[in-house]
């Protein structure tokens, strides 16, 4: 066998002197080139046998046909030796110059050492690269892993593949070698590709990764040459330094297969598809002869992958398919999406629903393992896209397993178990046949859910398909944008979707949208993010991204942890696809893996083996010597001295005596300097100061008593310090650093070691977390400034993890307000206000937060300890409410919204304040505008007529709630630029009906709600007054609620009652008139007093759940009303059978009715204000009232003495035996007011004078006191206006309430997600917008303005603490800057809004404007083209 070396034309001439030619192929035995590699002294006796071996131009023919054997080699040389650059610059020469040494240091973690191939005088074809290189006592623990990238610039299509060498495989190659030169022959797995006049070079970069501070002799790597073969194998053998790379788990080549077309035409990859449990992949390949299907068996034990089964697809190469597969590949969907011709799925006889394993499976025909099924009728010509997708659990995947299909309009699931059938359909998007907007949306279907990322309309949005309704939806930048969204990834349980731009990536949580942090590539790297996905449920993202730096042309990608946002390593990710291994219900869950695919080649390539100096390995690289030398006393001179000082602080009649931990540092120079300022915990004493300089950062371990931090600082003893660990301490133990950034804690009294890495932002031990985040919440308020910083952002870093994966309680911030007590109050507060205040925290509500693990209720649960706590929880709130406005995000209101109903209830809490958060609550921003605009319902009445359907900006006060259906106008988005969103959680929260702690309360009302099918859990109203309620956002809520079924509730009882009391009126009357019996009017009697007394048990329901839940006294006269009205029937019943006087039930009834109507129209707007002005109106002149009452009695005394005593005994009246008169008399009395003179008609037109006298005087009084009656309560009418409106808008949020709790206990309905969406949006004018915001900021300035000290001589004139003399002021001195600083806010906040509502409208106008100018030049061009044609003709 022999191998041929291609020299290049700066080749070394031949010892008989010619000139070699370029163009000639030199052939040498293969033991001449082992020689000529090993042995740098045998160069010239090769280069002699060569130059002999030469051959003429004219033979060229004769090796042309046996290129295939023909070897093209180089020796590396240093060009630029002692050079100081990043890159070491390698050249290729002819002549071996003996190896290049390439030394690791331990200064540097990267190396990069770069060689180009010239491509002028390479044949046409594929090379496999093999490097000669030997070990120079290389210490493999030092290597992480070697790189090689590859960048062809040529003239043609620039490629840049990439292979990295994991440290496991390294120590494999640098394995014992029983070859003489110990040089080893690298195979590489990416080959060298040479096209036809293919012009310019390849660069090959190689990378060594390394560890700093493993070892002091850490060796060299040299590099000897560098050879491309057609194939090595053949040459090499089993040579023993012969090394080949494989860097796949598993491996499928389509084209080695015994099933290859006869035609021997080549395969080439499609696309690729897995099975839903990873065990199979379907790859779509394409050649001359058509396309086919392939199932191939992944074995994690067996490299290369083996077929079950290939067939033929189409014999056509242009035709389009989506392919799916089942859970267990029992099934594949092939879908035409061209002309639906060759739709069909392909089934597994006798296994179609079992787990089979196919790697038994003979390799035979393909047609012997999967069969033609019967597609389902709809699917035949169908023009979608489809998958399978599972939801369940492992036992029920094959029963559960659905096919889903969708055309960009329509979502159809399809049973696939025994016979495919329909099962549900849903409209989500819009138009149809608009697939192409969603073109991943397979890929972001997890269990029930599904995201669509809709990028021509820009949003996103998330279904639940078992609802068959949106869940909630946010906007996103355009494509048309200055920075849009480029790339985006859902993590594998749905909770998490990953969005990106080209410099900054954007985590969400898909259950609402809310931002759970950003992260940005390092500023001194100007890389462009290219790809962002998750791997598993880790908590870490991967982001690829690119470089145009020279030295990093592998392309940096990092691994950033989810929830501290933090870079925690870097990966090599080039030319690689993400994909996770799935396993339901598996708590071993398998390493994720990236695949690489080629033309022809799937291979998988392990997570690990990419991740560039992983923190789990950093762990392992700790040694023997490492742990025995941790606890060494720190070296000498010392670089840090502590010292335990005294001193005061606080104010002059509040001071007190801490002690604090005094560090100064002590440079090179031995120059002292300051370093930090600690507190020491109450109680607790410095135990060790222990420091270990690790490259450019010094690593201080201060050990107390109670606390134990880790800080690392700047060698250069200047800049930020970063605390990396605080930890509470209850163990005797030693603490250190090892030089592998390791935390080693000694217990002395169990010896034993345990170690954190520093660099791993988890959290391993939650108690001792947590205790010492309370321990630096304590000593926080009296450190230094650069303490506190650190502090701060160490805090930062971890307020929102879920410490606990069970508990969604164990949060930084939940432990902080449990753990507060009034003498930790201003520790806890300075605290508290720094973190909230800093610009880059960042707070996330958990989900399913409720009222036990909201930290503001739990605040307020401390009132009653002390008042002072009420500070903080302004703190938070304020920090809410600013949120939610910044991200246009609702779910930050959630704490305000739990803890609502403690604070109004709070007596400690200003109504200002509350009022202040309320009205912040208003006009908030939709962020899903233009979601909203395309799905979108009106709230309308079941009983009104639809008509017309009206557009959106031509409706008057528009309620909306989100549908499936797609309504998107472009009239509707133009004449609508605003939209405004309202959350339920702020009308009303869910309540729990407490038990009375006596017993037999509690076990009557377990009766009551036993009898009356009433659920513990309630909707209750938050107890708003009157004041709070003046909120459009509130109205807009009610508004919806009755809208949808409260007009019908109410509508339902009115009917009731009015049956109930007009019946038994007929009823009586009926009875009174005719004896006779009537059965069955008694029997419907009957009934009727039954439904009757269930009403009446039903609202006594209410009124002890009101009373239970401690609502206001305003809802108990309504209910004991409704009670009231409830038993007339049963009044009626007992005047009939105990034959009490019927006019006493003639007078309950009639009242009882006038009531009823009453009571139950005051929900509307107009019986309902003017009930609540009349009620105002007659308190508001009670006193006159009173006044009037008694001037009518007075002058009706005088006319009963007239009537029936002044006279003579023949001519008075007979008074009548009931003693009535006197009851007749004044009430005859008050009748004449309004003209009735009956009484004394008949002695008027007889002259009494007396009379006449007595009338003059009643006339002019009652005259008087009418008009002065009249003007009070229209002027009370006319000031209690808008409170009427206020009154009768609480009335009906009582009554919608109530017609909530009813209808979410009824089956069927309470699924209705147009009835009781979680949201809804409402529309304004600016000008409304712009007077409401006026309003709340003139309500704030003067609660700002009351709540400021009285300037009065009895104030204390005290110095503000911490303030040098020269800037003191007293708190007189210091009111009116508040107010002025409260002033300045007003207008700076006026004057911002002012600006953003000017720009809003002059974008709108400009759009407008814009519209309509490409109107006219449509137009224009219409009348050019009709003037050009009647110009031709």
């Amino acid at each position: 066998m022999t191998d041929g070396i291609l020299n290049g034309a700066t080749g070394p001439p031949s010892e008989s002197g010619e000139t070699q030619d370029t163009n000639f192929i030199v052939d040498i035995p293969l033991t001449a080139l082992r020689n000529h590699s090993s042995a740098p002294r045998q160069t010239e006796e090769t280069e002699s046998s060569a130059s002999h071996l030469m051959l003429e131009p004219t033979q060229r023919p004769e090796w042309w046909a046996k290129q295939e054997m023909h070897v093209h080699r180089w020796f590396f040389a240093d060009r630029e030796a002692g050079s100081s650059s990043v890159i070491q610059h390698l050249q290729l020469v002819y002549e071996n110059q003996g190896p290049v040494i390439i030394n690791v240091v331990s200064s540097v973690n990267t190396l990069f050492i770069e060689w180009q191939i010239p491509l002028d005088n390479l044949l046409p074809g594929s090379f496999e690269l093999v490097l000669g290189i030997s070990s120079q006592d290389l210490d493999l623990d030092v290597v992480d892993s070697i790189t090689f990238d590859y960048v062809y610039g040529t003239n043609h299509t620039p490629s840049h593949p990439s292979e990295v060498i994991p440290n496991t495989t390294l120590c494999n190659f640098f394995a014992a070698s029983t070859t003489e030169d110990n040089i080893l022959r690298w195979k590489m797995y990416e080959q060298i590709k040479v096209e036809s006049e293919a012009q310019g070079t390849i660069r090959i970069s190689m990378t060594i990764e390394t560890w700093k501070g493993v070892s002091s002799d850490l060796g060299a790597i040299g590099l000897h040459f560098m050879e491309l073969h057609r194939t090595s194998k053949e040459v090499f053998g089993n040579d023993p330094s012969y090394r080949k790379h494989f860097p796949f788990t598993w491996f499928i080549d389509v084209n080695v297969a015994a099933d290859n077309p006869s035609n021997g035409a080549t395969k080439e990859i499609i696309s690729y598809h897995f099975s839903g449990d990873d065990t199979y992949v379907v790859l779509l390949t394409r050649s001359t002869a058509g396309q086919h299907l392939g199932v191939y068996s992944i074995d994690q034990n067996r490299p290369s992958s083996p077929p079950v089964a290939t067939w033929v697809l189409s014999p056509f190469t242009t035709t389009v398919f989506d392919i799916s597969v089942s859970w267990n590949a029992s099934q594949i969907v092939a879908l035409d999406l061209n002309d639906h011709n060759f739709s069909a799925i392909y089934v597994r006889p006798h296994s179609k629903y079992e787990v089979e394993d196919f790697t038994t499976t003979p390799t035979g025909l393909s047609e012997e393992h999967y069969i033609a099924g019967e597609l389902h009728r709809d699917l035949r010509h169908y023009g979608g896209t489809g998958t399978f997708y599972i939801s369940g659990s492992l036992g029920r995947i094959l029963k559960n397993e659905r096919f889903i299909t969708f055309d960009g309009m329509t979502l159809v699931r399809y049973s696939v178990c025994e016979r495919w059938e329909e099962v549900g359909r849903m409209t989500i998007g819009g138009p149809k046949d608009s697939i192409d907007l969603y073109p991943y949306w397979k890929e972001y279907m997890r269990g029930d859910y599904l995201v669509l990322l809709n990028r021509e309309r820009a949003y996103v949005s998330i279904w639940n398909l078992r609802k068959k309704c949106s869940v909630t939806a946010m906007d996103i930048p355009t494509t048309t944008s200055d920075n849009p969204y480029i790339a985006a990834y859902l993590s594998e349980y749905g909770g998490l979707f990953v969005m990106a731009t080209r410099r900054r990536v954007d985590v969400y949580l898909t259950d609402t949208w809310t931002r759970l942090g950003s992260w940005t590539p390092p500023t001194a790297e100007q890389n462009d993010i290219t790809n962002v996905y998750c791997l598993g449920e880790s908590g870490y993202i991967t982001v690829d991204t690119s470089s145009g730096s020279r030295h990093t042309i592998h392309s940096e990608g990092y691994i950033v942890d989810i929830n501290t946002m933090i870079t925690v390593n870097h990966i090599h990710t080039r030319n690689l696809h993400p994909h996770s291994l799935f396993t339901l219900d598996s708590a071993d869950r398998s390493t994720p893996i990236f695949l690489y695919q080629t033309q022809t080649i799937l291979g998988a390539i392990r997570y690990t083996d990419r991740v560039v100096r992983s923190l789990s390995k950093a762990a392992t690289l700790c040694s023997d010597e490492c742990t025995s030398t941790q606890f060494a006393q720190p070296p000498s001179p010392p670089v840090f001295q502590a010292e335990v000082v005294e001193g005061t602080v606080g104010p002059w009649d509040r001071q007190k005596t801490l002690r604090f931990i005094s560090i100064t540092t002590r440079t090179a120079a031995d120059v002292l300097g300051e370093g930090m300022l600690v507190p020491l915990p109450k109680g607790s004493e410095l135990l060790s100061l222990r420091w270990i300089l690790i490259g450019e950062h010094y690593f201080l371990i201060m050990a107390m008593s109670a606390l134990v931090l880790v800080w690392r600082i700047p060698a250069t003893l200047d800049g930020d310090y970063e605390l990396l660990l605080g930890k509470g301490c209850t163990v005797d133990a030693n603490w250190s650093v090892c030089q592998h950034q390791q935390f080693h804690q000694y217990d002395r009294s169990t010896n034993i070691v345990t170690k954190k890495n520093l660099l791993d932002p988890r959290i391993y031990d939650l108690g001792t977390f947590l205790d010492g985040v309370a321990q630096l919440s304590r000593i926080f308020k009296d450190a230094d400034d650069k303490s506190k910083q650190a502090i701060t952002r160490y805090i930062k870093r971890h307020i929102n993890h879920n410490l606990d994966p069970k508990d969604n309680s164990a949060t930084v911030l939940m432990h902080l307000c449990s753990s507060w007590t009034p003498e930790s109050h201003e520790n806890i507060l300075s605290f508290i206000h720094a973190l909230f205040g800093s610009p880059a925290f960042r707070w996330i509500p958990t989900a399913g937060m409720n009222r036990e693990t909201n930290p503001i209720s739990i605040l307020l649960g401390h009132l009653d300890t002390s008042v002072v706590v009420v500070d903080i929880v302004e703190i938070m709130t304020g920090y809410c409410v600013h949120q939610a406005k910044a991200d246009s995000d609702i779910r930050f209101l959630v704490p305000v919204f739990l803890s609502l109903r403690v604070a109004v209830k709070s007596k400690y809490i200003t109504s200002g304040l509350l009022s202040k958060a309320m009205r912040t609550f208003a006009y908030f921003p939709a962020r899903d505008y233009r979601f909203a605009m395309d799905h979108h319902a009106f709230a309308l009445r079941i009983f009104k007529s639809r008509g017309r359907k009206k557009m959106l900006h031509e409706r008057k006060h528009p309620t909306l709630y989100l549908t499936s259906k797609n309504v998107h106008k472009t009239n509707n988005e133009r004449l609508t630029p605003h939209l405004y969103v309202a959350s339920f959680d702020m009308l009303w929260v869910i309540e729990e009906i407490p038990f009375p702690k006596q017993k037999p309360l509690a076990i009557l009302l377990r009766i009551l709600l036993l009898v009356t099918l009433t659920r513990r859990k309630r909707y209750v109203c938050h107890p708003f007054s009157l004041q709070d309620l003046d909120n459009p956002a509130l109205a807009a809520l009610i508004r919806f609620k009755w809208t949808q079924f409260g007009y019908v509730y109410w509508i339902y009882r009115i009917v009731f009652y009015s049956y109930i009391a007009w019946f038994y009126v007929i009823l009586i009357l009926s009875n009174l008139l005719s004896d006779k019996e009537n059965e069955p009017v008694e029997n419907i009697y009957n009934i009727n007093v039954i439904l009757s007394w269930l009403f009446a048990v039903g609202s006594a329901r209410d009124l002890v759940v009101l009373t239970c839940l401690k609502m206001k006294p305003r809802d108990f006269v309504y209910k004991i009303v409704e009670i009231l009205v409830a038993f007339v029937p049963s009044i009626a019943l007992m005047a009939i059978a105990l034959s009490f006087d019927l006019d006493v039930y003639y007078f309950v009834t009639a009242l009882s009715i006038l009531i009823l109507l009453l009571q139950l129209f005051r929900v509307m707007k107009t019986v309902g204000s003017f009930l609540s002005v009349l009620w105002r109106a007659l308190r508001s002149v009670k006193i006159l009232l009173a006044v009037f009452a008694y001037i009518i009695c007075a002058y009706g005394v005088v006319f009963y003495y007239l009537q029936y005593l002044a006279c003579e005994d023949d001519k008075c009246p007979k008074i009548p035996d009931d003693d009535s008169a006197a009851f007749v008399s004044i009430t005859m009395t008050y009748f004449m007011t309004g003209g009735m003179y009956g009484l004394v008609d008949d002695k008027i037109k007889t002259g009494n004078w007396i009379l006449h006298v007595i009338m003059v005087t009643f006339l002019f009084i009652v005259t008087i006191m009418l008009n002065i009656l009249f003007g009070m309560v229209n002027h009370a009418f006319g000031n209690h206006d808008r409170t009427s409106e206020l009154e009768w808008m609480e009335d009906r949020m009582v009554f919608v309430m109530r017609a909530e709790n009813l209808f979410r206990w009824i089956p069927y309905i309470r699924n209705n997600s147009s009835w009781f969406p979680e949201k809804i949006y409402y529309t304004a004018t600016p000008q409304e917008v712009r007077d409401y915001r006026l309003e709340s900021q003139r309500l704030a300035k003067n609660a700002a303005v009351a709540a400021l000290p009285l300037e009065d001589d009895t104030q204390d004139k005290t110095i503000v603490l911490n303030e040098p003399a020269e800037h003191a002021t007293t708190t007189e001195q210091r009111a009116p800057e508040k107010r002025q600083v409260w002033i300045d806010q007003l207008r700076e906040d006026m004057r911002t809004e002012f600006k953003e509502e000017l720009r809003e409208q002059l974008e709108a106008q400009k759009k407008q404007l814009d519209d309509q100018m490409e109107k006219l030049q449509a137009q224009l061009s219409e009348i050019m083209a009709v003037l050009k044609a009647g110009s031709a003709k």
